[in-house]
């Protein structure tokens, strides 16, 4: 096996301010690093409780009630949550009595393997009826017959004064139960429309749909919610007046929503625009502050068997959802298909996704000057993030010294660092990196000579730096040998 040579470049570095570590030596990117709040996630529930889908030897509920999984696939790169997308008569078949046993069970099997997750509640679900509780049109709510996937079925009319007051009570209950939850990532707004997609069989003005995006803001102030791309692209050219998808939009974006892209490389979204089958792109740039932005792929189905116009691919080889989820700086990303099936048809691309998905941090260099004991310091740290995305949560950047002459270790912390303002560096080179002063105090640090080394937490948990695994210590990466006088 050959061996590596590094060749540092000529660093315009002011050696008058300290000692600069060149870090890049021990960077890694092979390896796929299992960090919190981005990745993969899995469709898991598809279309309701009463549909198997995409978990058919997964799971299996046994005659007493128990869960057992069958195969955890905790083995599939940088999946980070199962989706669930449930029906609202899933819980509430009748009129104030709510049963979360369906998610509680799989929630507490799941979340023991590692997982997060991700809850859309739907009142129409096509040809998986009834979503709305039967008990709510019992009550006189209005709804229209509706012809889909060669069935007919009952649509609810979205703004019947039943059916919302019905609504309301349940997403009482629903914010109760999930609303800062730490498992939840996100709650996907999914009351209106066909499968939750905003796609209705008339149009409905804005007023409508603010009341359903009002209902998931009341209830769900601590979790990010995320609000379906077609309420704007389905509207285009559709408006009932001038201005209203815009309208929308700002309401959605002063009201700290995030967005979610159901079927990207879905033939019929290629043929309608660009190369990355992104309806509204700009869509994209008005959340994204907001917080983390999730694209999933069209059923496979479609992306492996159907062709475009031009007589291509939807998919191409997965360039295609690639081109998405980088223009969409997007933190998750989701298939509509079996997890095995879909690592033993694109495995590069699970592999490859899996760190760039959200963000991917790496350590370029340290600069340190002259450290005294028991006084206020500062260094600079020079990082990149090579992912897709910045973070959407604030972890807590630490370092510790560690006495070469023997004692325990100190750690101190850097409360002003906001790793959140690490935006993707485009260019993954130094003179692209981040420039971060640290401010640090050595109350508690005497002099001598000590190993360096810094790390990342949510709390207890470490999240990794694109590092080599030998260069660091469950999330402490080596800096080097630091003295302070």
């Amino acid at each position: 096996m050959k061996k590596m040579f590094w060749f540092t470049d000529r660093l315009n570095l002011d050696a008058n301010k300290g000692t600069f570590y060149d870090l890049r030596p021990r960077q890694d990117d092979r390896r796929i690093l299992k960090n919190p709040h981005k990745g993969w996630y899995w469709h898991f529930v598809e279309g309701g409780f009463s549909n198997q889908s995409y978990r058919q030897g997964y799971e299996k509920i046994h005659e007493d009630g128990s869960y057992e999984i069958l195969d955890d696939v905790t083995d599939f790169p940088g999946l980070n949550h199962l989706y669930i997308r449930f029906n609202w008569g899933d819980i509430e078949q009748e009129k104030g009595v709510y049963d979360w046993t369906p998610i509680d069970r799989l929630m507490d099997a799941w979340g023991k393997k590692g997982f997060q997750f991700a809850l859309r509640a739907c009142s129409f679900m096509g040809n998986y009826f009834p979503a709305t509780p039967q008990y709510v049109l019992d009550m006189g709510a209005k709804y229209k017959d509706f012809f889909i996937d060669n069935m007919w079925t009952k649509e609810p009319i979205y703004d019947d004064p039943i059916y919302l007051e019905r609504l309301a009570a349940f997403m009482e209950e629903y914010g109760r139960k999930f609303n800062g939850d730490p498992r939840v990532e996100y709650i996907d707004m999914g009351t209106f429309g066909t499968w939750g997609e905003a796609s209705a069989s008339v149009m409905y003005p804005t007023e409508v749909i603010k009341k359903h995006m009002e209902l998931h803001i009341k209830n769900f102030p601590d979790t990010y919610i995320m609000i379906n791309d077609d309420f704007f692209a389905g509207r285009g050219g559709r408006e009932m007046r001038e201005g209203e998808t815009q309208e929308l939009l700002d309401y959605a974006r002063e009201n700290g929503m995030t967005l979610r892209d159901d079927s990207i490389c879905y033939t019929a979204y290629v043929d309608m625009g660009n190369y990355h089958s992104l309806l509204v792109p700009t869509v994209y740039d008005a959340l994204y502050p907001n917080g983390p932005i999730d694209t999933e792929f069209c059923h496979s189905y479609y992306y492996e068997n159907e062709k475009c116009a031009d007589g291509e691919s939807a998919f191409q080889d997965g360039f295609r959802a690639l081109a998405a989820v980088e223009r969409g700086r997007v933190t998750f990303a989701g298939f509509h298909s079996h997890p095995r099936k879909f690592m033993e048809a694109h495995p590069g691309m699970a592999k490859y996704c899996a760190n760039r998905l959200g963000y991917w941090y790496f350590l370029e260099g340290m600069q340190i000057p002259a450290w005294k004991a028991g006084q206020q310091a500062e260094c600079t740290l020079y990082i990149t993030n090579r992912g897709y995305a910045h973070a959407n949560h604030k972890y807590d950047l630490k370092l510790r010294f560690t006495p070469l002459q023997g004692g325990d270790a100190i750690v101190i912390d850097c409360p002003e660092t906001d790793n959140r303002k690490w935006e993707p560096c485009g260019v993954s080179s130094f003179d692209h990196a981040t420039e971060e002063k640290l401010h640090i105090s050595l109350d508690n640090v005497a002099a001598g000579e000590y190993k360096l080394q810094i790390g990342l937490f949510e709390k207890d948990r470490p999240v990794y730096f694109g590092v080599f695994e030998a260069e660091e210590d469950n999330g402490w990466a080596q800096v080097g040998q630091v003295t302070v006088e």
